[in-house]
C-alpha cells in the first residue's frame, strides 16, 4: 500500500514515520463538473492513441478510463477551480539538512475550459496557464514565469517563457513544459507509452490541512525528510497509472508511475526512475478541499531526490492566507510581453 518512495524513505531514514488516520472521502465537486463527466462517461472519445480526443466537456474526460493515456487525461483535465490567485513559499533541504529558502512568489493559475461549461473542449484550446512572480530571495526577485499548455500537445505543444531582470527581456523556455519534477505541469504525454496497471488501495497524503495551512513554512522542514507530524495519512483508492519513455524520445526519467486520486484525479504520489532504471524522485501532492468554492485544492507539494538525498516543498501558502479564488485576469495579463512589466525590480 506504500508507493517506492514512500518505502525507500522508510528504509534509508529510522525516523521517517507516516501517521495513518481514518479514511474520509471529503472531496466534493460544483454540480455542473459531476453532469458533464456524466455525459463523458458515453460521449468523450480517445483519439491518436490517446494524445488527443474528442466530444469531451469540461469535467472527468474518461469516468471510467479504458487506458493509461485516458486516465491521465483525468488528471491534466481535472477541476481544480478555474482562476486562482496566491502568495507562496517554496523551501529546499540540502544533504546536510539545512532549510533554506529557494522563492517567494506570487502565482496566478487558470484553467480556461472551466470558464464555459457547455462548450466542448477543442483539441487545441489551452487549458492550464500559470503566471509566477518571483519576489524573494533578493537573488531571485523580479524573475518572472509563464506556462501554457493546449489539449492537443502535437497540434499546440506546451510553451513556456521566463523573464531575467539581468537581461532586460522576455525568452522562450521549453524545460518547465518536460523536465520539471512537479507532477501538475510535468505532462510530456506524448513521450510516453501509458499503462492503465489498474485500481488499488494506498497509504497516501490526504486531508492535510495541518500542512497547508501552516503559518511557519520552516517548521515543516527536517533533514532528510517532511517534518511528519505535518502529514496526515489516509487510505484511499487510486489510479496506478505508468509511463515507459517511447523509443527514440528523451527525457530525464525513463519511466514514471503516478498515483490518481479516485474521487479527484488529483496525482497523491508519484514516482520516476532514470534511465538506468533506478529510482530517481518521488513526488506527493498534499490534498484539502477548499470547501467554500467545492474546490479540490493540492497546491502545496513536494519531490524527493533520493540521489542526493535532498527534497524540496513548493506553494507553501499557509504562511501567506492560503489560496483566492479570483475573477479572470485579462487577455494581455496572460502575453508574454507583460511579463517584462511586472518583472523589473
Amino acid at each position: 500500500m506504500l508507493t517506492a518512495t514512500t518505502v525507500a524513505l522508510a528504509k534509508r531514514y529510522p525516523g521517517f514515520r507516516i501517521d495513518v488516520y481514518p479514511t474520509h472521502r471529503t472531496a466534493s465537486l460544483p454540480q455542473a463538473v459531476l453532469d458533464n463527466s456524466r455525459k463523458n462517461a458515453t460521449a468523450a472519445k480517445s483519439l491518436n492513441g490517446g494524445i488527443a480526443f474528442d466530444n469531451v466537456l469540461p469535467g472527468v474526460p474518461f469516468p471510467i478510463p479504458q487506458s493509461g493515456a485516458e486516465a491521465m487525461w483525468n488528471f491534466l483535465l481535472r477541476y481544480q477551480g478555474v482562476n486562482i490567485h496566491s502568495k507562496y513559499d517554496s523551501w529546499s533541504v540540502d544533504t546536510a539538512g539545512v532549510a533554506s529558502l529557494a522563492v517567494t512568489g506570487e502565482a496566478f493559475v487558470s484553467f480556461p475550459i472551466y470558464e464555459n461549461m457547455a462548450k466542448p473542449i477543442n483539441n487545441s484550446d489551452i487549458y492550464y496557464q500559470l503566471k509566477l512572480s518571483y519576489t524573494g530571495p533578493a537573488r531571485r526577485a523580479g524573475e518572472s514565469i509563464m506556462l501554457k499548455n493546449a489539449t492537443n500537445p502535437l497540434q499546440r505543444p506546451g510553451r513556456a517563457w521566463q523573464y531575467m531582470p539581468a537581461q532586460r527581456r522576455v525568452k522562450q523556455i521549453s524545460i518547465l513544459a518536460y523536465d520539471t519534477p512537479n507532477p501538475g505541469t510535468a505532462r510530456a504525454l506524448e513521450l510516453y507509452d501509458w499503462t492503465l496497471v489498474g485500481k488499488q488501495e494506498m497509504i497516501v497524503p490526504y486531508n492535510t490541512y495541518k500542512l497547508t495551512y501552516a503559518r511557519d513554512a520552516k517548521s515543516l522542514t527536517t533533514p532528510n525528510f517532511i517534518a511528519p507530524d505535518f502529514v496526515r495519512w489516509e487510505k484511499h483508492r487510486v489510479y496506478v497509472v505508468e509511463g515507459n519513455l517511447k523509443a527514440g524520445a528523451t527525457h530525464i526519467y525513463q519511466k514514471r508511475r503516478f498515483y490518481l486520486d479516485e474521487d479527484t484525479w488529483a496525482a497523491v504520489a508519484s514516482d520516476q526512475y532514470d534511465t538506468s532504471g533506478q529510482l530517481y524522485r518521488g513526488s506527493f501532492a498534499f490534498f484539502s478541499q477548499s470547501y467554500d468554492k467545492q474546490v479540490p485544492d493540492a497546491t502545496p507539494f513536494m519531490t524527493y531526490d533520493l540521489s542526493k538525498g535532498t527534497y524540496n516543498i513548493n506553494g507553501v501558502v499557509g504562511p501567506h492566507g492560503g489560496i483566492r479564488y479570483i475573477e479572470p485576469l485579462s487577455t494581455a495579463q496572460w502575453v508574454p510581453e507583460s511579463m517584462a512589466g511586472t518583472g523589473i525590480r
